[in-house]
Order: C-alpha cells, then structure tokens, then sequence
C-alpha cells in the first residue's frame, strides 16, 4: 500500500510547466479581475469592464510565482481534507469576504510521491487564515493585483504580429493518419473534410440526425496537399488558442446551431524558437458569419472562412459542378 506523502513541508516538491506559447499554465480570478499566463511567459490580464492588458513574465518570474504557490501547498489542494480541517458546515456557509481562484498546469510535479496535473482550487482565502492553501491563494491574488498596477503605469506591451506564413512543418504519409478535418455543422447537418497522409482526401455530407447522405474520395497530389495545410497553418490553426481568442472577447466554445470545428495533426512544426514534434491541435467556432461581422479582423476567424470555402470548393468538384 502507497503512504500518503506528509502534510509537509511542500517547499521540497520538484515540479515544470509547459513552455508552449498556446499552453494555459496559471489562471487567476477574484472580483471581476483575472490573469491568464502561458507558457512562453505572455500575460493576458483582465482588470476591470474593457480593461485588458498584455504583459510578458521572464521565466524567473514564472518560476518564482508558481513557488509562491506550490509552497503552500496549491498543487495539492484536496476539497476532502479541507471539508476535515475547517467543517462541513463552514464549507457550506456563504462566505464574508471575496473568492479567489486559481488554476495551475503542471507537466511534471512529485512531492514524496505526490503527483500533480491540473489544479482547479477555489476559497475565500480572508474567511480561513489558518488554512495553508489561503497563503497561496493570498499570494496568487497579490500577484494579480501587482500585475494589473504595473500595467495601469506601464501599458501594454506590442507584440509583433505572428509570421504564420514563415513556420515549416511536416506531414506523415501514413495513409490511416489524419492530417486535417474540418466540418461545417448547422443544427447537425452539414459537410465535412478529413485529409488523410496518403492525400486521400474524405468528403461527407450529414443530416440532422448524424446520418451519411453524401460520400466522395479524392486522391490530392502531394502539391495540394500540403498546400491545404498550409491554408490551416498560414491562419494559425498549428497554434489555435481558445484562451487568447476569449481575451479578445471571442468565445469560441460557446455553442451555436452552426458550428465549425476540426482537427489539425502535423509530425513537426516550427515557427522561429516556437517548435514541437507530434503537434496536434483542436479548434471550433461558433457561426463564422458572425465571426466575420464582428471580429473579421481576427485572422482564425477568416481562416475558418477560407477553410469553408475550400470544402465547398472540394464538394463541388467532387460532384461535377
């Protein structure tokens, strides 16, 4: 039988985070404000009503922000042994004072055995001071509030906009591996794309009810190919970042009777000191008309357009038009 690890002290457990510029890796909210920092140390924060900033954390401050919460304990908050500490009948009482919470996104995280993953915790850090994890979310709140000061002297800082059209990638020719999908879904019913590595290209039209009413194969030559994932990647598709979509108040989870989503896998991808072996990534917008009449400007939102031109382009050479 596998020991519990001790309840401390925490500051010995070793722990990493992504480095991916499209990984979430700390999200902070209390009262209406929240940061969102990833793993290229880029700072999204949301201080008020239409207030939003950008900032950058060098690794160092990275570092030195995920210790101020892994010491006291956050990557291991268990609501169960909070229930034992503080009472069941505590837990459900509102609380007095405002809630802070914090999620946090280990790739690696060992204290005695202990591991770590996704930590979601949430707690009214003034109402339980003698609660370690308080400290934490005590901190984590600190730094949101130092953040969004510095921001409100400072600015935002001008990121360059990205050079998809400049990133290489590779694709397998593995003819079960899919490369690329992508479908137009208006209350279920709507047509589909998946590419596969041998340039088999899958065209299927849906009902409403899921059913298959329509089916055709092209074979596409290397050429073109690769030059279908090149439309995806040369809009961003190779690094779709829901979060960073949301900062710009687009919600691209958020349902819809029409929908557009797929998948993107590519055996490599790079894009200056941005590279990545295995890179998968899913997408998915609401309806695309409106993306375009209100946030054309967002490069994704066109490419999904582009993307859906290529697939009507694609079924009606398929069926003789």
């Amino acid at each position: 039988m596998t020991e519990a690890p001790p309840p401390g002290p925490y500051s010995d457990a070793v722990f990493e985070f992504s480095d991916d510029a499209a990984e979430l890796v700390l999200r902070v909210e209390h009262a209406g404000r929240s940061l969102r920092l990833f793993g290229d140390g880029r700072l999204e924060i949301q201080a008020g009503d239409g207030e939003r900033y950008i900032r950058r954390l060098d690794r160092a401050r990275m570092l030195e922000v995920f210790r101020a919460a892994v010491d006291h304990g956050l990557a291991e908050f268990d609501v169960q042994m909070l229930l034992l500490e503080i009472g069941a009948e505590a837990w459900r009482t509102p609380c007095k004072t405002e809630r802070v919470t914090a999620t946090l996104r280990f790739t690696a995280y060992d204290r005695h055995g202990a591991g770590g993953g996704i930590e979601h915790a949430g707690i009214c850090p003034d109402d339980y001071p003698q609660i370690v994890q308080s400290k934490a979310l005590a901190d984590l709140r600190a730094v949101l509030e130092q953040e969004i000061g510095e921001a409100r002297r400072e600015g935002s800082i001008e990121l360059a906009p990205p050079d998809y059209e400049h990133a290489t990638f590779a694709v397998s020719s593995d003819p079960t591996q899919l490369i690329l999908s992508f479908r137009v879904s208006a209350d279920g019913a709507g047509p589909s794309m998946r590419l596969y590595g041998d340039g088999r290209l899958e065209l299927q039209r849906f009902d409403r009810r899921g059913g298959v009413v329509a089916s055709h194969d092209l074979n596409l030559p290397f050429v073109e190919m690769t030059g279908l994932v090149r439309l995806a990647v040369d809009h961003g598709f190779a690094e779709w970042d829901r979060y960073s979509l949301e900062f710009l108040g687009i919600d691209s989870r958020s349902t819809h009777p029409t929908m557009a989503f797929g998948e993107l896998h590519l055996e490599s991808y790079q894009r200056g000191d941005y590279s990545r072996a295995g890179l998968g990534r899913s997408f998915r917008f609401g309806d695309v008309g409106l993306g375009l009449k209100y946030s054309a400007e967002v490069l994704q939102v066109r490419g999904l357009k582009a993307m859906q031109q290529a697939l009507d382009r694609y079924f009606k050479s398929a069926e003789g038009g």
